[in-house]
């Protein structure tokens, strides 16, 4: 499912990391790489041999990449309302309890609670996420991105292969992240870069079924 000669036969495959790496050292470039992706999910989406684009347009990326994230802020908006609720409950738990140790009992299961809430609604939210980012990659619409009906419709006739794009995708950034972070940090904002270009990828494919399928069922 994943074409890694993407990164491995790239003839300038050190100059993109490195182009690459500066933007997400400097914080505010993540947008580009965002951008970049969505770049990446459009090729993919449109069947086109996957590769990885030139930083050639780093201002359409950084444009690009702002609304995906304002369109992932949006549709993470109930994610965030559950977690807020909960850690609020936190805050409030010592004067529920008389004692010291109850409380902290109290503190420490409910912070179990946040994780595993967040754990379990993360693949749900990423199923809807990739539809959305893959509109925004094909329009440039960010109204077009926060359609219900159209991402529930696109979720809906393509399940299972955006829960594997997810999976695989969280699976590489954790591989990738853990890897970068044991090559003295450094190796931390390539692997971050090729892991946003597997990602894409796997997106802009599960995106292109989505559509296939959308098709075929009407």
């Amino acid at each position: 499912m994943i074409n890694f000669e993407m990164v491995t036969k790239d003839p300038e495959i050190g100059k993109k990391l490195l182009i690459g790496s500066l933007l997400v050292l400097t914080g505010i470039g993540i947008f580009a790489i965002l951008g970049w992706m969505l770049e990446i999910m459009r090729a993919a989406s449109a069947g086109k041999e996957p590769v990885l684009p030139d930083f050639d347009n780093i201002g359409e990326n950084l444009v690009d990449g702002l609304k995906a994230s304002a369109v992932a802020l949006i549709w993470s908006l109930p994610l965030a309302l559950v977690i807020t609720l909960l850690a609020v409950a936190v805050a409030f738990i010592p004067t529920m309890f008389a004692s010291a140790d109850d409380a902290v009992l109290a503190i420490t299961l409910l912070s179990f609670c946040i994780v595993g809430v967040t754990m379990i609604l993360v693949l749900p939210l990423l199923i809807l996420l990739m539809p959305a980012l893959g509109i925004l990659a094909e329009t440039g619409s960010i109204r077009e991105a926060l359609s219900f009906k159209k991402v529930l419709e696109l979720a809906r006739v393509n399940l299972g292969g955006f829960a594997l794009a997810g999976l695989l995708g969280m699976f590489i950034n954790s591989i990738l992240g853990s890897v970068g972070v044991m090559l003295c940090l450094i190796g931390f904002y390539p692997a971050t870069v090729v892991s946003y270009a597997f990602q894409g990828q796997l997106y802009g494919k599960a995106y292109a079924d989505a559509k296939a399928n959308l098709s075929l069922n009407s």
